[in-house]
């Protein structure tokens, strides 16, 4: 369609200049003409324009094929250096608009394709939804259930996990339905509205429970760098200052990929970080005295509920599984299982590392327990940076949530009264149980998430 477009601009071009000798009659369609059709325009074109016009066309015209992932031209369509091989063909400056228009609607013709995601980009994207500050509470959390009991019973709610994503994405193609694309997009199809508004009420309080775990981790760790009277209070105030603005920036996905980039490189950087310690330390001191095996059964339930947590990311695996292929599907639920079960797997090692070198003496995440020095107050503040960059982003689809209920126009949020008025009343409460809960109650944050 971009090809046929690009013809007809070509015609109302040579029209209005009055060259009818040069005109070639050709007209728009609905869908691209056979090989032979491609073959005989470009013949004909090439004779009139002789050189001075190249033209690019697909090799196979499936419309498949045209989908390619960043929704490039290379396969089909026009790029820009068509456009200006044509423009060289007619050269006039007064034309020079025309054909900027018509490559503009180009353009948009194809930005209206769906982009596809490759199955290694969804990998990743997989991956960090589920990889996020829960894993430096693990070894924390592994104190409730024993060095056994955690690997053992937090491998097995592991297993239902990635059988229950599996599952949603069966359904999914169960239902084959273009506009289900998400969570609560199949909880409504499946259940129906009633439900699929208490799925969103949930999520909400999902994303807005790790503001909240976010802001207590990185006010608690600059408290740990900068110490003195009122730390902890006053870097919670000094992070929701920070934060507010971001919040306001839920449509803006630009900056929001931005962090979310740096927010990725931090939290592997301090991953690995601690990971290294945990190791070295149990190397060189052994296992803690204060570990049990299978700790207290009062507080299974809180360790359930925090296994649960950590694997966050269904969330994200049905736009992602979305945005794949059709012919691409298969391979995306393998990689989907593998991906799941690595996390499960690294999750099971990570923690079981954390609590055999620090036993119930780690009240908070593994970056606290780092020796005091250069290197690990970089690992702190690069862990605190991250959660302050993942904050808008855990912040984003819980608005939008409340947006959609108040039936704010995404393009004024910045202008609407309720919008503004949310954002701020949200942003305060989440401040307040920040300085009411403090730094070393996570573990009941991550069990009410």
């Amino acid at each position: 369609n971009s090809f046929c477009t690009l013809l007809a601009a070509m015609d109302d071009h040579k029209a209005a200049e009055h060259q009818e000798d040069d005109v070639v009659e050709l007209q728009p369609v609905a869908s691209p003409p056979e090989a032979s059709g491609y073959d005989a325009v470009a013949a004909e074109l090439q004779e009139t324009f002789e050189d001075n016009v190249i033209l690019v066309y697909p090799d196979d015209h499936d419309d498949d094929d045209d989908d390619d992932d960043d929704g490039a031209v290379a396969e089909g369509g026009v790029d820009s250096c068509s456009a200006t091989r044509l423009r060289d063909a007619v050269p006039d400056a007064s034309d020079e608009q025309t054909l900027t228009q018509s490559n503009s609607s180009i353009t948009r013709q194809r930005g209206k394709k769906q982009r596809h995601t490759s199955v290694s980009k969804a990998a990743f994207h997989i991956f960090k939804g589920n990889v996020g500050v829960g894993i430096f509470l693990l070894p924390m959390v592994y104190n409730d259930a024993g060095y056994l009991g955690s690997p053992i019973i937090g491998s097995a709610v592991g297993l239902l996990v990635v059988d229950a994503t599996l599952m949603l994405v069966r359904v999914k193609h169960l239902i084959n339905n273009d506009k289900v694309t998400s969570y609560p997009d199949l909880v409504r199809y499946v259940f129906g509205k009633p439900l699929q508004k208490a799925v969103n009420w949930m999520i909400v309080g999902t994303q807005l429970g790790f503001c909240l775990m976010y802001v207590q981790t990185a006010a608690g760790i600059f408290a740990e760098l900068w110490p003195f009277a009122g730390a902890y209070t006053t870097f919670v105030l000094v992070s929701t200052a920070a934060l507010v603005p971001m919040t306001f920036l839920t449509n803006n996905l630009s900056v929001l990929a931005v962090s979310s980039m740096l927010a990725t490189v931090l939290v592997f950087v301090s991953v690995i970080s601690t990971f290294f310690n945990s190791a070295v330390t149990l190397q060189s001191d052994g296992v803690a005295e204060s570990t049990t095996a299978f700790g207290s059964f009062s507080k299974l339930p809180l360790f359930l509920a925090s296994q649960l947590t950590v694997l966050e990311g269904v969330c994200v695996v049905l736009p992602v599984e979305s945005s794949i292929k059709k012919e691409k599907k298969p391979a995306f639920q393998r990689m989907l299982l593998r991906t799941l079960g690595t996390i499960v797997a690294m999750y099971a090692v990570y923690g079981s590392t954390g609590y055999l070198a620090f036993g119930s003496s780690l009240t908070q995440s593994t970056v606290s327990v780092m020796p005091r020095g250069p290197f690990a107050s970089c690992v702190r503040l690069a862990l605190a940076l991250n959660l302050l960059l993942t904050h808008p982003l855990q912040f984003c689809p819980a608005i939008q949530i409340c947006d959609r209920a108040m039936k704010v126009d995404p393009a004024a949020v910045n202008k609407s009264g309720k919008a503004i008025a949310t954002r701020l009343v949200i942003n305060f409460v989440i401040m307040s149980l920040a300085l009411v809960v403090g730094p070393d109650a996570l573990d009941l944050v991550l069990a009410f998430i």
